[in-house]
């Protein structure tokens, strides 16, 4: 029997997902060496990630409920034990070393556990990556309260998903504009009532995948040259007003979906390989990038291991540290996280 794929492990989401995460730590790497802000790539990475963990979401949904095999509780114990205790981990770890070296942790408060830190966005100074994570759980959260609104109290047909959704994201993203032009002080970048868009665009995208699937195909072509066009184009005019960041982002990611979620690839050659395994631990990676890495042990390895060292050096040892530090997160904790969702589901 043939396993089908799911699009979690289509290759070309993978190779998205090892995107985003490499264009994250060239843009953390500039806080290392500051010459490397010449290179000034436009792209944020973390856009592509929250478009596409809208995408992934909604297609997974649309996929169970037309089946009828949605359930509540498998939404809320794979979200729960996905993301739940890395990121805990990771913040009782930074709090903890913060606590014993007598540093600052005027920051740190209970909003971290609630995902609370940056609503507005307020720019953090302890854990400030955890930013990221507070607008997917919010996202997660108010799509859970989406799913019980179509499924249990106004028992909507899948096939309308679609249509609701859209008009929800168009309407949300009208908001963030009123927003914006009423409350000019705000910072949309790192907030979360601002940043959650992205999800809701990935996430209409998501559903138009499986309600369309004919006309998704069809777009493949086409739309990934309006996406390499758009990031040309991005790249070469660098624009700075937050919504047509957010415009071309979207354009620029959304199109390449049709194309990308379409390549499977059963070769296991060194790219596929370097590639699936920079996707599996993407979140571990980013999770440990800048605080941990960064902040607490590029510090004690350049202080009493190597004092002094060239630009090429410092960032061999920064993604060093990084890709080790992260399989450590991702085997000791990640993972964990994965069995322990089995274990509820099976029960």
């Amino acid at each position: 029997m043939i396993q089908q794929t799911t699009k979690e492990e289509l290759f070309g989401l993978n190779v998205l997902r090892a995107l985003a995460i490499l264009l994250v730590l060239i843009e953390h790497c500039v806080f290392l060496v500051h010459d490397l802000k010449t290179i000034d790539l436009h792209l944020n990475g973390v856009s592509v990630f929250f478009v596409l963990s809208g995408f992934l979401i909604g297609t997974r949904a649309f996929k169970s409920i037309t089946a009828g095999s949605f359930s509540f509780k498998q939404f809320l114990v794979h979200r729960i034990t996905k993301t739940f205790p890395s990121y805990f981990a990771v913040l009782f770890f930074i709090y903890f070393y913060f606590l014993f070296t007598n540093q600052n942790l005027h920051d740190f408060g209970l909003n971290f556990f609630f995902f609370t830190q940056n609503l507005v966005g307020n720019e953090l100074v302890f854990f400030p990556e955890s930013w990221s994570l507070a607008v997917e759980e919010w996202f997660y959260f108010t799509f859970f309260l989406l799913l019980v609104l179509y499924v249990k109290v106004i028992h909507l047909k899948s096939h309308l998903f679609l249509a609701l959704t859209g008009i929800i994201a168009v309407l949300k993203i009208g908001c963030s504009v009123l927003l914006l032009s009423q409350f000019d002080h705000l910072a949309p970048e790192k907030s979360v009532i601002f940043q959650i868009d992205y999800l809701f665009v990935g996430l209409v995208f998501g559903f138009l995948s499986e309600r369309l699937q004919s006309f998704w195909r069809q777009l493949k072509l086409p739309a990934l040259l309006v996406s390499i066009i758009s990031l040309f184009l991005f790249e070469f005019f660098k624009p700075t007003d937050y919504w047509t960041q957010f415009i071309a982002e979207i354009v620029i990611i959304a199109c390449a979906l049709p194309y990308l979620c379409l390549i499977q690839t059963n070769q296991k050659g060194f790219f596929q390989r370097v590639v699936t395994y920079i996707a599996h631990r993407s979140y571990s990676i980013y999770l440990v990038n800048l605080s941990i890495a960064q902040v607490i042990l590029l510090p004690v390895i350049f202080k009493y291991l190597i004092p002094n060292t060239s630009t090429i050096t410092l960032i061999l040892i920064y993604l060093i540290v990084v890709f080790c530090s992260s399989s450590i997160l991702y085997h000791l904790v990640e993972t964990k996280g994965v069995r322990l969702r089995k274990r509820l589901l099976n029960k």
